[in-house]
């Protein structure tokens, strides 16, 4: 799986929301709550790619889980264009200061699902298994 550390950093200091993208494409808003065993995930990211192997294409969503919650809608988040697509998490027990804490002090890592978003503003809440921790070698 590829490593998704350098897209946090680029969400947490360039992103500023938006509801269209540049191309034109209409963007909705998703937002939702982020669970790992049971509790919510005290900060991370999650992003939304369109499935090429579903057809679907457009611009990448994105947004930050914050005390286990996440919104596109936020300055830092970006929209979805709807329809299928493949969801990449990455959680931790607090936000990383800097670069080498992004995997250090990870839960988990690019913990990756497939889901179905309609083209309207909607509410998605994922539930992170238990054997998606991170191993502690």
């Amino acid at each position: 799986m590829k490593c998704h550390c350098l897209k946090w950093i680029l969400l947490v200091g360039c992103l500023a929301g938006c509801s269209s993208a540049g191309d034109g494409v209409r963007l909705y808003q998703v937002s939702g709550k982020v669970t790992f065993q049971g509790k919510p995930v005290s900060a991370g990211v999650i992003f939304f790619d369109p499935d090429a192997a579903a057809g679907n294409s457009g611009p990448q969503g994105s947004a930050e889980i914050v005390n286990g919650t996440y919104n596109t809608a936020t300055k830092t988040g970006k929209g979805i264009a709807g329809g299928p697509m493949v969801v990449t998490m990455t959680g931790w027990n607090s936000a990383p200061a800097n670069a080498e804490q992004l995997s250090r002090d990870a839960l988990f890592t690019d913990y990756v699902v497939r889901k179905e978003f309609a083209n309207k503003n909607s509410e998605m809440d994922f539930e992170i298994p238990a054997e998606a921790a991170k191993p502690t070698w």
